[in-house]
């Protein structure tokens, strides 16, 4: 995503300055020159998420004195754009008659067990990164493990569906469950898994990896959900993101997600 000359400087001002950023944008931007360039959708996006952090971080610095990082914001403007771009992307390419699509989540079938992976962008304080929650459950929707990890570091959106599949992998692989199928709400990772062309995507390396996981391990399947499909796992990434440290559960899974895996019991 490509900022315009003109963007980049106002953005530059805004970061400079801890009151009156409202009226620069006003003034600064909304005129006939700054319109042409941000006649992006692209663009215009990304401008409104920094406005946004900024306001955010202004009212924390003044009601609160906070003293988050300006410096943080670009990227993490960024990162939120990209991380919302994806799941659009993931909905444009999804088709309404795939039966591999499922708009609740179901239990599978007798001796297969099921993982459902999610991940999720965001910032804390000085510390940038994602969460990552994932939840394992055989045929009666009884989990049998779940874990919500961090990893920090600054990523885009499309590695972060990549990493959640990868990590729920890896604990999958760890706990022995198998034969299992692998469930995310990114489409866009799960269509490059499945057909194996990875030359056209982005961090193309770790795909590879998943694929040769794949390959040496039998019964291991990869389908595409909504997010109304993937809600435990969803509240375990949000949980990840505030993780000192990684968190695992055998056969069990943290209170605060006891009502969705009820729920899902359930559907």
């Amino acid at each position: 995503m490509l900022l315009s000359s003109r963007l980049k400087e106002m953005v530059l001002i805004l970061l400079k300055v801890n009151i009156g950023w409202v009226e620069i944008w006003m003034t600064g931007l909304l005129n006939k020159e700054a319109a042409k360039q941000l006649n992006k959708e692209e663009d215009l996006k990304l401008f409104s998420i920094i406005c946004w952090r900024l306001w955010c971080l202004r009212n924390a610095l003044v009601h609160n004195g906070g003293n988050q990082p300006y410096l943080n914001v670009l990227s993490w403007s960024n990162n939120s754009a990209m991380a919302c771009e994806t799941p659009r992307l993931d909905s444009n390419l999804r088709c309404e008659t795939d039966e591999r699509i499922n708009l609740h989540w179901k239990a599978p079938a007798n001796g297969i067990y099921k993982v459902n992976c999610s991940a999720m962008a965001g910032m804390d304080g000085n510390r940038i990164g994602i969460g990552i929650g994932i939840v394992i459950r055989n045929y009666e929707g009884v989990v049998m493990a779940s874990c919500a990890q961090a990893i920090d570091g600054n990523f885009d959106g499309q590695i972060v569906g990549i990493l959640a599949l990868y990590k729920g992998i890896l604990f999958n692989l760890d706990c022995g469950l198998k034969p299992c199928v692998f469930e995310s709400d990114r489409c866009v990772t799960v269509e490059h898994i499945l057909s194996g062309k990875f030359l056209g995507a982005n961090y193309g390396n770790i795909l590879d990896d998943i694929a040769t996981l794949k390959k040496h391990n039998y019964g291991m399947d990869f389908l595409t959900i909504t997010s109304a499909a993937n809600r435990v796992a969803q509240r375990l990434a949000r949980m990840g993101l505030d993780c000192v440290e990684d968190n695992f559960w055998m056969e069990n899974f943290p209170a605060s997600v006891r009502n969705l895996v009820e729920a899902d019991m359930l559907s």
